[in-house]
């Protein structure tokens, strides 16, 4: 999946989670569903010049309904930026990411409705925040979660393909040019296992200090220690020993 597709997966996760704390808390506290959303939606309806369809029941049920819609598609455009700036570099440790994406989704509906007048987050209770920033939270942490490991799947896939890649180049190497290349192969076996970089090493520092190995250099060495001596080759070895005074400049006889 691309960031865009990431993006939409956690922020689609995020709002789930978000509805359901603020469902349990209506059902723990008993206090009804917040208006917010409708007055909000017929807010923006009134500024751009939309009439919402319908009457009584009906319209008031389109009101709820666009609200619900409208903060799926916060929630959700928020869940892509997040992944967005993730993939731009800003890797954030799960504390960090929790708070700041569940502050920038608190911010994203409280600012717009108190700047339309809808209400007034100084006049809220410590209780309304508690309600408002607890789901929030949840909000930022689900998508963090889902964000990080995405990453983390990602990245060891990446690894296993690199892991087959070096794999085949050294069997490949290795059939080409002989054993020494060959020993690689166990290099990048070993060094793939937890702990085995020591190994690695050994095996690595074996293959480049042992020599080149064919067969053809086998059978030449063993048909030349087999070949006979000649008779030149007899007389030359015992004269070696006479030779050698002389050669060093000794004046001692040769008895």
């Amino acid at each position: 999946m691309n960031a865009v597709t990431t993006g939409i997966v956690a922020g689609a996760a995020g709002t789930t989670m978000l509805d359901a704390v603020t469902y349990l808390d209506m059902a723990i506290r008993g206090r009804p569903a917040s208006t917010v959303p409708e007055k909000t939606v017929e807010s923006v309806a009134s500024a751009l010049g939309v009439a919402i369809p319908g009457r009584g029941e009906a319209l008031a049920a389109r009101r709820s309904a666009f609200g619900a819609l409208g903060g799926i598609a916060v929630g959700t455009g928020l869940g892509v930026a997040a992944a967005l700036t993730r993939r731009a570099g800003a890797h954030l440790t799960p504390t960090a990411g929790t708070i700041g994406i569940g502050l920038a989704a608190m911010a994203a509906t409280d600012i717009p409705i108190a700047l339309r007048g809808i209400s007034d987050p100084r006049r809220w209770t410590a209780q309304d925040w508690l309600s408002d920033l607890v789901p929030h939270l949840v909000y930022g942490a689900t998508v963090t979660t889902v964000l990080r490991q995405r990453d983390e799947t990602t990245g060891h896939r990446t690894d296993r393909a690199a892991e087959r890649s070096s794999t085949v180049r050294s069997a490949v190497i290795g059939v080409a040019s002989g054993l020494r290349s060959s020993t690689g192969i166990a290099a990048v076996l070993l060094s793939g296992a937890p702990g085995s970089a020591h190994r690695a090493r050994l095996v690595g520092a074996t293959a480049s200090s042992a020599p080149n190995w064919s067969p053809t250099r086998t059978r030449t060495y063993r048909r030349a220690s087999r070949r006979p001596r000649s008779p030149d080759d007899s007389s030359q070895a015992a004269e070696a020993p006479r030779r050698w005074p002389a050669a060093t400049g000794s004046t001692r006889r040769r008895p």
